[in-house]
């Protein structure tokens, strides 16, 4: 998800072209990863178990979020294996695009 996207879903459970989603589906990274990756660069999607490749994607925006905030709109309050316990966990920037 694009931030706009992102950010349509958690306010109004709707992305940025208007389509119902009702949770947030991003693809986070750490930052040194992050810095390692340039706009515009293909990445494959692995299985993590296998490390076989499933997809790739081309990176068109690199983002962080305010997780304590996007967590808040996921459920209160953040217990284990709910999203917003997922989310706190994730890593702190979102790769998006196609």
């Amino acid at each position: 998800m694009t931030r706009a996207d992102w950010a349509g879903v958690c306010d109004d459970y709707r992305t940025a072209a208007g389509l119902f989603w009702p949770i947030p589906i991003t693809l986070s990274v750490d930052a040194p990863t992050a810095e390692s990756i340039r706009i515009s660069d293909s990445i494959a999607l692995t299985d993590p178990e296998t490390d076989e490749p499933l997809a790739t994607m081309r990176v068109i925006e690199k983002y962080t979020i305010d997780k304590p905030a996007n967590a808040r709109r996921c459920s209160t309050p953040p217990m284990p294996s709910t999203p917003a316990c997922m989310v706190m966990q994730q890593p702190e920037v979102n790769l998006a695009g196609p």
